[in-house]
């Protein structure tokens, strides 16, 4: 039914009624198709997979939650991966069509923006931040919360998206370039710093809204700093994962990549010791 929706002429659509069969039925996938393709919005779907997820990941150990709600949760939630994937090499989600290269580069870039700018964002602009956590432990929030909050649901799913966007030519530019809600937030960087080190960051990209460009090495050094700071949040297979992930791309990206003999050796140390 979804694969029939998506070829038809949204246009024509009754939209309101057509975004309320959607809901009603859980066809998650047509329902980003048209905020994607009529509204031209790439935004809005992460945001709405994020709060369904974090409803399962912080739902006080999902006691509030019968087994069926969550099974129907995750369902809903889990189309974030494929979109991101989809998206970040150049597809429209979820028909393998070509995105309009009007909106290709700045599709990307808003991906980007939701998982790397360091904090959580307001979306719609002007509306209240999208926290992970409750309020009350808003303060206690982790540095790039969206991305931490995928790689917590499901690592592998994540490394997976970010694998494919590896192999995009528009990050072999090593320049971070850097344009937040109409104004470019520059600074120094540490692991739980909510912006892009400064010696990765140039103002040439002019660009308006929530949009960032990245390079290889500014994700790694983002998520190794994740690891590194919430390494208690994060399972055995789930540091594995981040050692394939390097280890996968090193070699093929070498040109791009620096990485310390200390951060190889251990990335080698994590392989050899895992037995699963």
């Amino acid at each position: 039914l979804e694969q029939l929706l998506c070829l038809l002429d949204i246009k024509q659509l009754d939209i309101d009624l057509t975004i309320q069969l959607c809901r009603t039925n859980h066809l998650q996938d047509t329902y980003v198709y048209i905020w994607n393709t009529l509204m031209l919005d790439y935004i809005s779907p992460i945001f709405d997979a994020i709060k369904i997820i974090k409803k399962i990941v912080y739902n006080n150990n999902n006691d509030n939650l019968t087994d069926d709600e969550l099974k129907i949760l995750k369902n809903d939630s889990y189309y974030i991966y494929p979109y991101i994937s989809y998206i970040l090499t150049n597809r429209q989600f979820p028909t393998d069509k070509l995105i309009d290269p009007d909106f290709e580069i700045s599709s990307k870039l808003n991906i980007y923006y939701i998982l790397f700018n360091g904090n959580s964002i307001s979306w719609p602009k002007n509306s209240e931040k999208l926290h992970i956590m409750d309020e009350d432990y808003a303060l206690n929030e982790p540095a790039f919360p969206y991305l931490f909050l995928l790689l917590k649901f499901d690592s592998c799913q994540m490394f997976a998206c970010l694998n494919e966007a590896f192999e995009d030519d528009l990050m072999n530019d090593d320049e971070i370039n850097y344009y937040s809600n109409g104004s470019g937030n520059l600074g120094s960087h540490s692991a739980s710093s909510s912006t892009p080190p400064s010696s990765l960051v140039s103002s040439s990209w002019n660009t308006n809204g929530y949009e960032l460009k990245v390079s290889r090495q500014y994700i790694i050094e983002i998520l190794l700093g994740i690891f590194n700071e919430n390494s208690d949040d994060f399972t055995p297979n789930d540091k594995t994962y981040l050692a394939i992930f390097i280890a996968r791309n090193y070699p093929k990206y070498n040109q791009f990549l620096r990485l310390s003999d200390y951060i190889l050796d251990d990335i080698i140390d994590k392989l050899c010791k895992y037995t699963d």
